[in-house]
């Protein structure tokens, strides 16, 4: 899985991915901070037509999961997860 160049994604968001999602498509990891200034990282990954957005803590956990279904996807939008 690629790096955003903004972040540095926990090793174990990294390893969640290649997991769960090896060969699927995603557009990037980013961190985001709640409103108590805790750092969490989220995913949109794009595997067996459904479009799942991830969210992990700072140590790489996951915390939130949802999916929707999949109409078409943008190869341009989206890099491979390997």
């Amino acid at each position: 899985m690629k790096r955003s160049a903004k972040s540095n994604v926990p090793p174990r968001v990294s390893a969640y991915l290649k997991k769960h999602f090896n060969g699927a498509f995603y557009k990037e990891v980013t961190p985001f901070k709640d409103v108590k200034g805790h750092t969490f990282y989220k995913a949109e990954i794009s595997h067996n037509n459904s479009l799942y957005h991830l969210k992990f803590d700072r140590l790489g956990a996951l915390v939130k999961e949802e999916v929707e279904p999949l109409m078409e996807l943008l190869d341009e939008d989206f890099g491979m997860v390997d």
